[in-house]
């Protein structure tokens, strides 16, 4: 392939030094393999510490890759390091926003939540030198998005696990915490935007990944971690994607190639989210034995549409190595610039539309009088861990006179509501106890897209709400 040329010839870099082309080879795949394994580490890691939204999570890993930075420099790499404007600019723009947030203490309502922001924009600052001075040769920057990859694909298989095989790996975070795939990064939305950007880091390795098995590794994850993704029923996630695969594609010449991957991982995971969407248990990630049960079914649904989307990845590369007539005119006409341009308006149009139609319908709920944040979303007041745990120095932060207003000897109106109608209150949770037959069950897929827009898994009638 010409990847493999090209990556051929990247080994021969003169920026690893003078000496033989064998030691100048091995030190390339040392060099490659270090920026392979670092962000795997440091992604893995915070992942599995919650992803990095506790303080004290976030102080190890600025402290990680600040030490990495401090080891880079005294190894000597900065002395074969090119500063050009734009690393100044985004440098000092960090560096100021972080200066900003430090001297805010002196008039914010809060100087404890001042030093956090402070503290996470110098732990942003020691990510983006750490990535700078390690991705300075093209080997190293081609393991370093290998690595980005395998972390966020790993990041996106721990969470499969913990809802597929909850006996396998038991987390806090597991079967009854709501349908939404909170593990490993605590936050649905945050593990949506990394499954997201993961099958377009994905999708690049597999063509452009400097190991065969690592290409087809690729391919086989990719249906895992589009089940993933659909198991967050995030539509930031769906963004994500859609952000980051139209991008590779604009910006590859083998986006035909892409294409296809990407489509064959498509049809492979279709069979497992029909199998998802049939099986309530699992898909609400009930508290019972039927869930775990459910989930070994699915994961065999899996493995077999994984075969198929390597099967499928195999014709194309069988096509690919015949490059008869049809496939050098597809070729051809994908690397049209005119045709090109024509997609690029009618997809800009496509977004335009999709965006309107999604306005009117949130401004039709919101004259019905419905409510735009469902409760399964009002877990944690709607918000993510790293608000949640800013919201006790908040607390802390306001005047006294001001305490009553959330839980001291001044009630709120709700809190009045809910203590002046105790019968009411019992009747609305022995409603929400009552467990409704999966035929009649609206399903999680519709976080998707909102109340009321049909999806697969609401097909069937939905009783009315009671009043």
């Amino acid at each position: 392939m010409p990847t493999e040329q090209t990556l051929t010839a990247q080994r021969g870099d003169p920026a690893f030094g003078s000496g033989s082309g064998a030691s100048r080879a091995s030190r390339g795949r040392l060099d490659q393999t270090a920026a392979l394994l670092a962000p795997v580490a440091l992604v893995v890691g915070l992942a599995l510490a919650g992803g990095g939204f506790g303080v004290s999570a976030r102080h190890i890993a600025g402290l990680g890759a600040w030490l990495a930075v401090v080891g880079l420099l005294v190894l000597g790499v900065a002395s074969r390091t090119a500063l050009a404007r734009p690393f100044y600019w985004v440098a000092g723009l960090i560096g100021g926003l972080a200066f900003l947030s430090a001297i805010s203490s002196f008039w914010s309502g809060s100087i404890e939540l001042s030093v956090i922001e402070a503290d996470r924009v110098l732990v942003y600052l020691g990510f983006f030198l750490a990535a700078f001075l390690i991705a300075q040769t093209a080997e190293r920057r081609q393991g370093f998005a290998e690595g980005l990859a395998i972390a966020v694909a790993l990041v996106a298989l721990l969470g499969l696990t913990s809802r597929l095989l909850p006996h396998v790996l038991e987390v806090s975070n597991a079967l009854g915490s709501g349908p939404r795939l909170r593990y490993p990064l605590g936050y649905w939305n945050a593990n949506g935007a990394a499954c997201g950007i993961g099958v377009a880091l994905l999708l690049w390795m597999s063509r452009h990944s400097a190991w065969r098995w690592l290409r087809w590794a690729s391919v086989a994850a990719l249906p895992a971690v589009l089940l993933t993704l659909y198991f967050t029923y995030s539509r930031g996630g769906l963004l994500a994607l859609a952000v980051g695969v139209v991008c590779l594609l604009a910006l590859s010449r083998d986006r035909l190639w892409l294409l296809g991957t990407l489509a064959a991982a498509g049809i492979g995971v279709v069979p497992a989210i029909l199998a998802v969407q049939d099986r309530y248990s699992l898909a609400n990630n009930v508290a019972d034995q039927a869930a775990v049960d459910q989930g070994v079914t699915v994961l065999l649904v899996l493995l077999a549409g994984i075969a198929l989307t390597l099967i499928a990845f195999a014709g194309l590369r069988v096509l690919e190595g015949r490059n008869g007539k049809v496939t050098g005119r597809a070729l051809a006409v994908s690397r049209n610039p005119q045709v090109l341009r024509g997609i690029a308006v009618t997809a800009a149009v496509a977004a335009i539309g999709l965006v309107v139609v999604a306005g009117g319908h949130r401004d039709h709920r919101k004259e019905q009088g419905e409510p735009l944040v469902k409760e399964g979303d009002a877990e944690d007041g709607g918000r993510d861990p790293q608000h949640v745990d800013q919201e006790e120095p908040r607390r802390r932060a306001r005047p006294d006179g001001e305490r009553g207003e959330e839980g001291g000897e001044g009630r709120p109106p709700r809190a009045q509501e809910q203590q002046t109608a105790p019968s009411e209150r019992g009747e609305r949770a022995q409603d929400q106890g009552r467990a409704r037959p999966p035929g009649q069950e609206p399903g999680p897929a519709q976080h998707f897209l909102g109340h009321g827009v049909p999806t697969l898994s609401s097909l069937h009638p939905t009783p009315p709400r009671r009043a």
